[in-house]
């Protein structure tokens, strides 16, 4: 009877054995896989953020970069035109800095996409007397044939200088069914600088080739 009681428990702890050894395997299988799925997590994670750049302004923009207009909008640029072409009217220097193209997404219900090209202008008032340039006024004419006005709400800086003070502007242009690869040629007709209420110069025309 001692013999077979015996022979009994030594079976019953190579089967408990067995068990632990399984048990610990499919623990380390486990943890292991969870491992695996938070690294995987981890880099879709950064993936999403490097491909979602946002820029702190349109200024500031530069291809491949989204700004968001708080509340109305987001700009996603995907190219960027650099033009820097200096320009005089009346007592105001400027220069035309850039093109950005891209396109715009409304916030609102309808989630409206748009193609836009921006513009963007430094100038400085170089006399004591407050003038007015308004970058916002000028017109687009394409060689495709099309002449576009400002959108009204996708502009932002000042066009009112106060004596010997500095401005920076921009200014979107909805290109329709049309984007910047489909066009050859934009030209921006800016009306003269005004001081009180009268044009002191030339209105003039800055061409850019996308």
């Amino acid at each position: 009877m001692n013999k077979k009681l015996s022979f009994l428990l030594a079976i019953g702890l190579v089967v408990l054995t067995a068990c632990g050894s399984d048990n610990t395997s499919s623990s380390d299988q486990d943890e292991t896989g969870s491992e695996e799925t938070t690294s995987a997590n981890t880099d879709t994670s950064n993936e999403t953020n490097e491909s979602n750049d946002e820029a702190d302004s349109v200024f500031d923009a530069e291809a491949g970069e989204r700004v968001v207009d708080g509340g109305y909008g987001e700009f996603n640029f995907s190219d960027v035109i650099n033009v820097n072409e200096h320009f005089t009217s009346g007592p105001i220097e400027g220069n035309f800095e850039s093109v950005k193209a891209g396109t715009f997404s409304f916030d609102d219900e309808n989630k409206e996409t748009i193609n836009i090209v921006t513009t963007v202008i430094k100038t400085e008032n170089t006399s004591d007397d407050e003038a007015s340039f308004h970058s916002f006024s000028a017109t687009l004419t394409t060689d495709t044939g099309n002449q576009i006005d400002a959108e009204m709400m996708l502009n932002g800086g000042e066009s009112s200088h106060i004596g010997q003070v500095r401005q920076e502007q921009f200014v979107s242009y909805n290109l329709g069914d049309e984007s910047i690869d489909d066009i050859g040629e934009l030209n921006f007709h800016f009306k003269s600088t005004s001081i009180d209420n009268r044009s002191v110069d030339d209105d003039f025309t800055i061409t850019v080739n996308p």
